[in-house]
């Protein structure tokens, strides 16, 4: 067994089960069936993996809007009056180019 950090917290390890021997009464089946539940597991921890991947992302989300609400830059808020929110989640800009 490998014990190591997770980057968001907590900890996690890798587990060898090479050269493993069971005595036949402490197997769960006949082994005809393990890719099918070995799928579901596979597949249901990545669901895991998804739901708290996107928890992480509101999480950051949600603090990069509060810091934008108190961000000064070049004397004043950011983001400058020029910039404005539609609604959408892309920002617009009503500033025009020069040599347009």
């Amino acid at each position: 067994m490998r014990d190591y950090p997770r980057l968001g917290g907590g900890r996690a390890c890798n587990l060898d089960l090479a050269g493993v021997q069971l005595a036949a009464d402490a197997l769960l089946g006949d082994g005809s069936d393990a890719l099918s539940k070995i799928e579901c597991v596979v597949d249901r921890a990545l669901a895991a993996l998804g739901a708290e991947a996107v928890g992480i992302m509101q999480i950051m989300l949600d603090m990069t809007l509060d810091y934008t609400k108190i961000r000064k830059q070049f004397g004043g808020r950011w983001p400058p009056t020029r910039l404005f929110a539609t609604g959408s989640p892309t920002w617009r800009c009503n500033a025009t180019r020069r040599g347009r």
